[in-house]
């Protein structure tokens, strides 16, 4: 999928987010995570070496945000379930926000991918929020991402994961697949460590 606002692309489509990713520079706004030149590198070969799905928003200079989909790490719970895929980051940079750019990647990954019989996580951790955007409202920052995803067909789940109960802004966001089992949804409740997992969806 390939859609456009002012400046800025978004895709999805593999063969070019290959060559974009090769002959783009990620903008130096990109630095949420690590050093922008030091993401791309790991998202290239993340894309060339795992089962991941990737979109990228680009001008005709730089890529200017992505977002990705890819398996659990090895060592967390969510491995257990085949079924499990985690968002694993939507970031802008600065200059290009406020353009519908990370609506339109989270919609150009989602629309790709064949996501209808897994179950999509975002684990969202205040300390990856670019809280000096909102003047350090960690609350309002919150709200803005849970706008984001609630677009794409998430919702919040509550799960005891150490990482997500450290810090009462962090939270974990589900999209269920329109052909998921009910009793595939009652085991992630209770993988999650759900308080409500007893009820079936």
């Amino acid at each position: 999928m390939n859609s456009k606002y002012k400046t800025v692309s978004v895709t999805a489509d593999r063969p070019l987010v290959g060559k974009l990713l090769q002959k783009h520079r990620f903008h130096d706004g990109l630095g949420q995570f690590r050093l922008p030149s030091e993401q791309q590198l790991a998202m290239l070969d993340a894309f060339q070496t795992l089962d991941v799905n990737l979109a990228i928003a680009y001008t005709e200079e730089f890529i200017v945000g992505y977002a990705i989909i890819l398996p659990p790490e090895p060592y967390e719970r969510w491995v257990k379930m085949k079924e499990i895929r985690v968002l694993g980051v939507v970031e802008v940079a600065p200059p290009y926000r406020n353009q519908q750019a990370a609506s339109s990647l989270l919609t150009a990954l989602l629309d790709e991918g064949d996501y209808e019989k897994n179950i999509l996580i975002s684990l969202e951790y205040r300390w990856h929020w670019d809280l000096d955007s909102v003047n350090g409202d960690s609350a309002l920052y919150k709200k803005l991402l849970q706008k984001l995803l609630m677009k794409g067909g998430f919702e919040e789940v509550l799960t005891n994961e150490p990482d997500i109960m450290n810090y009462h802004d962090n939270f974990m966001m589900v999209r269920f697949g329109r052909d998921v089992p009910s009793e595939i949804v009652k085991r992630f409740l209770e993988l999650s460590g759900n308080p409500i997992s007893n009820n079936v969806r």
